[in-house]
């Protein structure tokens, strides 16, 4: 007896290929969205100790303006870092977020028209 074989097999087979493809980049962007958040957290804390060593200086004794004007511009440059940030975060959302709906309807569309395809044709050899 012959071995069956799905007429629809080798459209299937390229379809969970182009999914896996799709899940390996939403993963991809997914890491590089936790590195970046992970970069702003530095950032704030980068902010966090800049402010307490200002206040510090603040607090002494002695005021050195040097470094008082050092610490201020760092915190200055650390301000707009956490913006720069927080704008490219929100963009790798949005990159995120077409993607998924992206991935969502090749899923639901594709995919699974041709899986149910693939099912029927199954149903009609085996009755």
């Amino acid at each position: 007896m012959k071995k069956f074989k799905f007429r629809l097999q080798v459209v299937l087979d390229m379809r969970e290929k182009e999914l896996e493809q799709k899940q390996m980049e939403m993963a991809k962007i997914v890491s590089a969205l936790n590195q970046q958040q992970e970069k702003l957290q530095n950032i704030l804390h980068a902010q966090s100790q800049n402010s307490e060593k200002l206040d510090t200086l603040y607090n002494s004794g002695e005021l050195d303006i040097v470094q008082i004007e050092a610490h201020r511009d760092f915190g200055i440059k650390l301000a707009g870092d956490i913006k720069n940030q927080e704008r490219i975060i929100d963009n790798t959302k949005a990159i995120l977020k077409r993607k998924q709906m992206g991935n969502f309807w090749f899923c639901r569309s594709c995919l699974g028209h041709y899986k149910r395809r693939v099912y029927e044709e199954c149903e009609v050899v085996e009755k």
